[in-house]
């Protein structure tokens, strides 16, 4: 005697098997999708098998184009090449500049690099970039993000050209940095002095200067030679690139220039003017607030005690003509 399975058991039975599948599916890795266009900012990474999350103090991301990734890792800009076939994904050896940052940063950025190496395959959907090894598990989670225009923040100098064929980071407790405003105009610290002059920016193609400064002497000779070479290199500077926070400027060969960091303040430009002091940049005022000088009466008292002197000129006149007009009755 055949026994015969309800139709409720063959369809729960196909649904386990279809589910099984779909987990198998899911377990192999990413479906795939558009890498480029999109400016890709690391939200979640992979360090010891455990996914962590990105510290809001560090900044790393990534951009893809034409074969070629570029971005920050967390404490240094770095760029390679990749290959996507489907789904599947893998990277070339990547360079990097060499600034040592410190933890968070430096934690994030070797756990980042190491995670991009194990990539074997990628989902790009909806806004999110997820990057698994070769078992299917998560490696890297990205969310699109926006660029930083070159125009508007005050951008810090990271690494920089020494005219010796070297990129070397900054000089301990120095903050050379740059701005660019929207009318070409161009200002900035250099290291001991400030700068101005103008720039012309235009589909990644840039020209710097001539570029001015005041004159005062450098502390060290490290920090004299940094200034020197820092100038230098804006005015050689023919292209750029700005991946997230990060703007690279290199030369017409294309050999990395300077690499800067962006920051929010924005401060007015430097008046060189001639002089021989560095003046720092002011600041634009925040609030429009009115403020009074010690000593002074505010406008609302003054207001107030002129109601009461007209009120009591009132009681002065008035209180008068009334008392004649009963004695004259």
């Amino acid at each position: 005697m055949r026994r015969r399975i309800p139709a409720v058991g063959l369809a729960a039975a196909a649904l386990l098997v279809i589910s099984g599948l779909a987990s198998t599916a899911l377990a192999a890795g990413g479906t795939g999708g558009n890498l480029e266009g999109t400016f890709w900012v690391l939200t979640r990474y992979a360090d010891g098998g455990t996914m962590v999350d990105v510290p809001a103090s560090v900044e790393a991301n990534a951009t893809f184009d034409a074969g070629r990734i570029a971005g920050k890792g967390g404490c240094n800009g770095f760029g390679g090449d990749y290959t996507v076939n489907g789904a599947s994904i893998t990277f070339g050896p990547l360079i990097s500049t060499m600034m040592a940052c410190g933890a968070p940063q430096d934690d994030v950025e070797k756990a980042y690099y190491a995670d991009l190496g194990k990539a074997a395959t990628y989902t790009a959907s909806w806004g999110v970039l997820t990057m698994y090894d070769a078992s299917g598990a998560e490696l890297l989670v990205f969310a699109a993000g926006t660029p930083v225009p070159l125009s508007g923040p005050t951008w810090h100098l990271a690494s920089y050209n020494n005219g010796n064929q070297a990129v070397v980071g900054v000089v301990a407790g120095t903050d050379p940095t740059i701005i660019f405003g929207a009318d070409g105009t161009t200002w900035g610290n250099a290291t001991c002095n400030q700068f101005n002059g103008s720039y012309d920016a235009n589909d990644g193609t840039i020209r710097i200067g001539p570029l001015a400064s005041t004159r005062m002497a450098c502390p060290t000779t490290e920090q004299q030679d940094q200034e020197t070479a820092y100038l230098a290199a804006l005015e050689a500077s023919t292209t750029y690139a700005i991946t997230g926070g990060t703007l690279e400027l290199r030369d017409a060969s294309g050999a990395l220039q300077a690499s800067f960091a962006a920051g929010a303040e924005t401060p007015m430009p430097v008046d060189i003017g001639g002089g021989t002091g560095a003046t720092e940049p002011t600041a634009p005022a925040t609030s429009t607030a009115p403020t009074t000088d010690q000593g002074s009466v505010p406008a609302g008292a003054i207001a107030i005690l002129a109601m009461i002197g007209a009120a009591l000129l009132a009681v002065m006149v008035v209180l008068p003509l009334r008392a004649a007009r009963s004695r004259s009755r």
